[in-house]
């Protein structure tokens, strides 16, 4: 094998690399906007392909379409289904517009038919976290409906591994009266920031024990938004959605 044969493979790899790693980028950016992360997955793909200045994409999931720029259908097509627990949903199509030397696969790679094998799966993980994360969406509004008139203090956040930090997602309207904040001005702040700073590790103490069946109530020293610390008893009880582990933290005076 010449050495200008090697540093083309080479150059080939590094192209499919970037693909893959552009593609990450966009789906670890993503908002959810189906439509919008396909249509820019599109965009990026026929820049991992042998032939780029010839190269165009096509991606549909369910009625989404999205395009590269320029798009035509062209003689010589890879194409690879892309599922959803199981079940296919959708399809990404990659075309040359004109013909060129033969190879593995028509004038296609070996190595371009894994790529698209391996974009087609992060394309279907990105399907199911956009899934799990409107599952999420929905089953929070709830939470926010039912408890928004609970006589108690509620916060409501996801768990993580560390148990640090734990932004809160929702807290109800009663911990104005108990600590003096709104419910928006609570969002996304650390559960931590409006502990007393010794009573940190009874937090997670109580977020740890809430994993078992046992009732956990017990004294919390918070902070309120004027500094003043407030004692209550407190009480976590853990929620599974899909692979997340949310927390809801119900406070009383």
């Amino acid at each position: 094998m010449d050495e200008n044969h090697v540093s083309r493979k080479l150059e080939e790899r590094i192209k499919e690399l970037n693909t893959l790693y552009r593609t990450s980028k966009i789906i670890t950016q993503s908002e959810g906007d189906l439509e919008a992360t396909l249509k820019r997955i599109a965009e990026v793909i026929p820049t991992g392909w042998q032939y780029p200045e010839i190269c165009t994409c096509r991606i549909g999931v369910d009625d989404v379409v999205a395009t590269s720029s320029r798009f035509k259908e062209g003689k010589w097509k890879q194409s690879e289904d892309i599922f959803l627990h199981g079940k296919k949903v959708g399809r990404m199509e990659v075309f040359y517009l004109a013909d060129r030397p033969e190879s593995d696969e028509g004038p296609f790679l070996l190595e371009e038919r894994n790529l698209i094998i391996e974009l087609s799966d992060r394309i279907s993980e990105f399907l199911k976290i956009r899934e799990s994360q409107r599952e999420l969406d929905h089953v929070q509004r709830r939470y926010e409906d039912l408890f928004g008139e609970a006589d108690e203090a509620i916060i409501y956040f996801e768990l993580n591994p560390d148990n640090d930090p734990l932004k809160i997602s929702f807290c109800n309207a009663n911990m104005e009266g108990l600590l003096g904040y709104g419910p928006m001005e609570l969002k996304g702040k650390d559960v931590y920031s409006i502990i007393g700073g010794d009573q940190r590790d009874k937090l997670r103490s109580i977020i740890r024990e809430s994993c078992t069946e046992r009732e956990m109530d017990r004294e919390l020293v918070l902070v309120r938004h004027d500094g003043e610390g407030v004692a209550c008893r407190a009480s976590v009880n853990t929620i599974r959605l899909s692979s997340r582990r949310m927390a809801l933290l119900v406070l009383k005076e």
